[in-house]
């Protein structure tokens, strides 16, 4: 199967997996097309869901067989991690399990089958589908929007574009998910550069104007550096920072989540209190980017008190100490930062000016160019997703608590 548009339209698709003849062809007989759907009724299991996930788009209702799952509810886990927002999930058992069956719901699944299916109860399921009947949206494990990710330098020159960039791509290639990165410096950003694209100019009026905020259009505006990877960057040297719309950005946010894992935004220090508040509030993960000077610890400072007070459940915060090495003498240690900020350090990532003058004047990613460095973001990345866990980090992975939500 050639793998659906990379844009923002999430066809109309039902994908099951199935393990008996009985249930493949009680599938067969359902009239998809009354809905406007696409089907394919293949053989297999959740077993097989996560290995077809794993080169495929969600489809918009997938149905899956447990009938053969040991621990259904950790193997609904590994798929929830590759399914993409807005998906919709049926599961199949021969098992009147209700145990399981709460798990389930509680996860998120639409429903639970008990074999034999019939098609009644087929046009049942589906009747109560949100693609056919819009119903309130739950903050489940399957859940209609991706998760908002922002990077803010504790001050400027810190690497917060580097990083982000850098994040977002090893996110996309290294983990298999569908990330949109967005850069909010519109007069001067270079997001698009270190993928070697051109930014969109259009963009700066669509983040201004709440009002011309829609689907399609942000379609048409996002550069789609591959089936995974996305940008919303723009550019216009007399654009006044200003002029950003809270708003504007919230909505482009919001329907940009409906197709990709993660929305990661670059955040500069320039952008507007309200825009900042706003990211700070909304994020699910907020990383703050600091050096070991001084200046960054002042800032972080303001940074965390502001999130503080914000007190949102369930948010993470990370501190990245950035550019380590950078300074022969005069850099602050680790520990101290840690003692002054009152914060853990989360992640250490190395400074090699060869390595960043040449992702610089190339136009590409740094991870590219030296392991030195990709190791470092790896090592967080996989701590952040919960992959490993490091001695010293006291804080349950963001991954971790979607998951337990």
């Amino acid at each position: 199967m050639v793998e659906s548009k990379i844009g923002l339209d999430k066809n109309k698709e039902f994908v099951a997996f199935l393990l008996d003849d009985h249930s493949r062809l009680t599938l067969k007989e359902v009239d998809f097309q009354e809905h406007q759907f696409t089907a394919q009724i293949l053989p297999g299991d959740i077993y097989t869901a996560i290995d077809y996930l794993g080169t495929h788009r969600t489809p918009a209702i997938l149905m899956i067989d447990i009938s053969n799952c040991t621990l259904p509810l950790s193997d609904m886990g590994r798929l929830a991690q590759l399914c993409e927002p807005g998906v919709e999930v049926i599961v199949v058992s021969t098992a009147n399990d209700v145990a399981v069956f709460r798990g389930l719901l509680k996860l998120g699944v639409q429903d639970y089958l008990v074999k034999p299916i019939n098609t009644p109860l087929i046009a049942k399921t589906l009747a109560a589908s949100k693609y056919i009947n819009v119903q309130e949206d739950t903050n489940t494990q399957f859940s209609k929007y991706g998760h908002l990710l922002t990077f803010i330098g504790a001050r400027g020159g810190v690497g917060v574009t580097t990083l982000a960039a850098n994040f977002g791509g090893m996110f996309a290639h290294e983990l298999s998910k569908r990330v949109c990165i967005m850069d909010l410096d519109l007069q001067a950003g270079m997001l698009a550069q270190l993928f070697k694209q051109t930014a969109n100019p259009g963009l700066v009026e669509l983040l201004s104007s709440p009002d011309k905020v829609d689907s399609n259009l942000i379609n048409r505006l996002l550069i789609h550096v591959d089936g995974r990877l996305s940008l919303a960057c723009g550019q216009n040297l007399n654009f006044d920072p200003n002029q950003l719309d809270p708003l504007a950005i919230k909505k482009t946010i919001s329907m940009i989540s409906e197709n990709y894992h993660y929305t990661v935004v670059d955040c500069p220090r320039h952008t507007s209190t309200a825009v900042t508040n706003m990211l700070l509030k909304s994020s699910q993960a907020i990383f703050i980017v600091m050096d070991p000077t001084i200046y960054s610890i002042r800032y972080t400072s303001i940074l965390l008190q502001k999130i503080n007070e914000n007190n949102i459940k369930n948010q993470s915060v990370y501190i990245i100490l950035n550019r380590v090495g950078e300074y022969v003498n005069g850099a602050l240690e680790p520990d101290t930062i840690e003692k002054v900020i009152n914060n853990q350090i989360a992640a250490k990532i190395g400074y090699d000016n060869k390595a960043f003058l040449v992702a610089a004047n190339q136009g590409q990613l740094v991870t590219n160019i030296t392991h030195h460095i990709k190791d470092d973001l790896k090592s967080f990345m996989s701590n952040f997703t919960g992959t490993t866990t490091s001695k010293k980090n006291v804080k349950t992975s963001f991954l971790k608590k979607w998951l337990h939500k």
